[in-house]
């Protein structure tokens, strides 16, 4: 499971940077045929912002991929404090129902160690996602915040 969500994570990472590839051939293509799109002022600023947007949503959702990286990483550097009882397989979804993996939750302390605010793991620019609970929100909430947080940092 691990390496199929390593290869999941490549994979968005990679079709972002295609994305971001692909900006600048169609723009100097646009500043070439300036009469047909630029004639306006608006049309060039509306151009430019949505180029603007398109580079902060890819921003954005790295950071995300990113941030999601570096919560598992936490996780699976407590679990190995707990070695003998540690069990990497509930750290996947599959095993969300599951109730033994509640009872090893509860008892093993991979909640209190990943904490924003622990000193044992440093989560550096990714702890907004966990101070505010990005990760575990609706899908719009997720949007609009990588969104958000892709334009203040761009």
């Amino acid at each position: 499971m691990i390496a199929s969500r390593q290869i999941l994570r490549l994979v968005s990472i990679f079709q972002y940077l295609l994305r971001l590839y692909l900006i600048y051939p169609l723009s100097s293509e646009i500043t070439k045929a300036n009469g047909v799109m630029m004639e306006k002022a608006w049309a060039g600023a509306a151009y430019n912002l949505t180029l603007y947007m398109l580079a902060s949503h890819v921003l954005g959702s790295t950071w995300y991929l990113l941030s999601i990286e570096r919560q598992d990483e936490c996780w699976k550097k407590a679990c190995t404090l707990e070695y003998p009882h540690c069990r990497y397989h509930y750290l996947d979804c599959q095993s969300i129902s599951d109730p033994n993996r509640n009872a090893w939750l509860r008892s093993s302390n991979l909640s209190g160690l990943c904490d924003q605010n622990s000193d044992f793991f440093q989560f550096g620019i990714f702890a907004d996602a966990l101070t505010l609970e990005i990760t575990g929100s609706k899908f719009l909430n997720k949007y609009y915040y990588c969104l958000w947080w892709g334009l203040r940092n761009l």
